[in-house]
């Protein structure tokens, strides 16, 4: 049983908290009026959540054994479209509600409560203008059983309590998120601040170092030509102190062409394959070949010639 329960009967509201009894007596029988001078002198009934347990002969009980095999929801129905065919005429309309229990073996009973809509109203109106919170309202003899026994105005006021509630919940939920957001944009605004500010004090150094980093690169494809001007030079040098020492006195040349380690040249003399020779045997040169020779001209006596070869390394 619940540990905080209020016992409301036409004489008195009796208090029970694990096990301790309090009461007052209902002048009259309006037990709503004695919850209200019981709530004045004792402030316990304002802490925690109460049940209240309405018995006879407000809350009427019936055990039927004969009831038609309906669903509890059609059984609900029926009892609460048809209330004064099961319970006794009472001042203004009913509350009702019913479930389905075991009886004997292989028996159901259809169990049906009932308390007066006026009686629980003015309970309630009492309870909460003294600051006494209602959880549930039941009947003596089924305290245990969760027979739904508010009446519908107070339904509409809780579930919309309990929706203002979670609006609110929700609405907490949504500042704080919306805070926090904030409070993280800010954190990143002043990092933010912060790294401009470090990125502003190396930045000259940095685009020192990006010009001298130019500079050097500048400097590193001018040597790259020198170096190249220098070895095209070389090797044009060393490519004509081979010619002149393998030509004879008696050959011409047309052209000259020297690359970096190859050298072509054309022209003419009384024996091609005696300047093929000298051209080999000079040092200068190797792997001379020398073409097929052309026909030799009956006015110089002077055979046409090209020659290939390629510049032999220094060492």
């Amino acid at each position: 049983m619940n540990r905080r329960v209020l016992r409301v009967s036409p004489t008195e509201v009796r208090v029970e908290v694990a096990g301790a009894a309090l009461s007052a007596e209902a002048h009259e029988g309006d037990p709503a009026a004695a919850l209200g001078r019981l709530a004045i002198h004792e402030t316990t009934l304002r802490r925690g959540q109460w049940t209240v347990v309405i018995g006879p002969p407000q809350a009427q009980l019936r055990r039927l054994a004969s009831f038609p095999p309906v669903s509890a929801r059609k059984l609900r129905a029926i009892v609460a479209t048809q209330p004064a065919r099961y319970f006794r005429p009472v001042d203004g309309d009913f509350i009702t509600d019913a479930a389905w229990f075991a009886g004997g073996p292989g028996e159901r009973l259809a169990t049906l409560v009932a308390v007066p809509e006026r009686a629980a109203s003015s309970l309630l109106e009492s309870a909460r203008a003294n600051g006494v919170r209602i959880d549930r309202l039941a009947v003596a003899g089924m305290e245990g059983t969760p027979f739904s026994l508010f009446p519908l105005a107070e339904r509409r006021r809780r579930i919309a309590s309990s929706r203002g509630a979670v609006a609110r919940l929700a609405g907490l939920v949504a500042a704080v998120w919306v805070a926090g957001v904030g409070y993280s944009a800010m954190e990143l605004t002043r990092e933010a601040h912060q790294i401009e500010r470090r990125l502003a004090t190396v930045r000259p150094a940095a685009a020192a170092v990006r010009r001298a980093r130019e500079a050097a690169k500048a400097a590193e494809s001018m040597l790259r030509v020198v170096d190249s001007v220098r070895s095209e030079r070389a090797t044009a040098v060393r490519g004509l102190g081979a010619i002149v020492d393998g030509l004879t006195r008696e050959a011409y040349l047309r052209t000259v062409v020297i690359t970096q380690d190859s050298l072509e040249m054309a022209g003419s003399a009384p024996s091609p394959s005696a300047v093929v020779k000298r051209l080999a045997d000079g040092g200068g040169l190797e792997a001379v070949k020398l073409h097929p020779p052309r026909a030799r001209s009956s006015a110089t006596g002077l055979a046409e010639f090209e020659v290939a070869a390629r510049l032999r390394r220094t060492r």
